[in-house]
């Protein structure tokens, strides 16, 4: 991230709308953290509502929108895994950081 204001977020909209990170190895991931963009207008904001995170195959979280919050937590998924999604709510799949935590043989990864 270059800037405070740099986010990505997907062309598509809705469920279809995905973004993804493949990991070089399976991980044991113990939690993700998602931060939503920095806006002041909700209705930008409110496009990370519904927004489901995955481990490989399985869901492990979905964000639920409260104004004024930019940052989502996934704990306790304790589980191994390769590929984490953040996979489409209501509209584009929009996020500023995804922070991935695990460990792999023996060391703390973010």
């Amino acid at each position: 991230v270059v800037s405070t204001q740099s986010t990505g977020h997907t062309k598509t909209k809705g469920p279809t709308a995905w973004w993804k990170v493949v990991l070089p190895l399976r991980h044991f991931i113990d939690n993700i953290t998602i931060y939503n963009r920095a806006e002041k207008s909700d209705d930008i904001l409110g496009r990370i509502d519904g927004v489901t995170v995955w481990v490989d195959n399985t869901q492990v979280g979905t964000v639920v929108f409260e104004s004024g919050k930019t940052v989502y937590a996934f704990p306790d998924i304790s589980m191994y895994g390769h590929v984490v999604y953040a996979r489409g709510g209501l509209d584009v799949v929009c996020l500023a950081e995804v922070e991935i935590y695990g460990l792999s043989n023996r060391q703390t990864y973010r």
